[in-house]
Parts: structure tokens; sequence; C-alpha cells
């Protein structure tokens, strides 16, 4: 059911005029692989035209695991369209963990990065 869900919503986002188009994350055919490629690609033509070039690198993974599920969902609805129905479903989120057929407790969660159902 998410899989579903995640196709149908990422393709209503990727056909938003809020979409950026360097966007590689989460897209078909789009990787860390191809932002890199123009990244360099960038910093050769300015070397090539003798421009002056500054990388800057931020490792910011770990902001995901503060993000906040309300906020994010307001702004995917203003910049994205998300009906209510959209967000409140994907609002209520929880998870626990199994262990072959033990499952532990349900734990319900308002920031992170929404995950799965985690079998070990």
């Amino acid at each position: 059911m998410e899989r579903l869900a995640q196709y149908q919503i990422g393709s209503h986002i990727e056909s938003s005029p809020n979409f950026g188009s360097m966007q590689s994350a989460y897209r078909a055919c789009h990787s860390t692989e191809t932002a890199m490629v123009k990244v360099v690609n960038n910093l050769l033509s300015n070397t090539d035209s003798g421009l002056p070039s500054v990388l800057m690198s931020l490792d910011i993974s770990a902001a995901f695991d503060t993000l906040q599920h309300t906020c994010f969902l307001t702004r995917a609805e203003n910049l994205f369209g998300l009906t209510s129905e959209t967000k409140e479903w994907l609002s209520n989120r929880s998870s626990y963990v199994a262990l072959g057929d033990q499952r532990f407790s349900v734990i319900s969660w308002s920031t992170g990065v929404p995950c799965n159902l985690v079998y070990l």
C-alpha cells in the first residue's frame, strides 16, 4: 500500500512546477552519481572559462532525524497541493520491530524520516 502511495505522490510532486529540475534524490534515473557528475561538470566548465569556483559540502543526513512531520506535510500541501486526506494518511505514523514471531510494542512518532515495518 505504501509503495503505491509513494508512486502516486511521487508522480504528483514531480509534475509540479515547484519541483526542482536539479533534484536527484528519490527520482527515477537520478542518483548521487548524477548529482556529482553535474557538480564536477560545473567546476570543470568554470575552470576552463577562467572563472573562480567555491564548493561547500555539508553532511546534513542527521538533519532528517529532527524533521517535524506536521511542518513537512504543511509545506508539501502548500508547495505541491497534497490533499488534506493524503496529509492525514501520512500524519499518523507508527512502527514496531518484529523478531521471528514476536512483535514488540508499536511506537508512534512525529519526527524523523518515515520508515516501514522492520523485520529482523
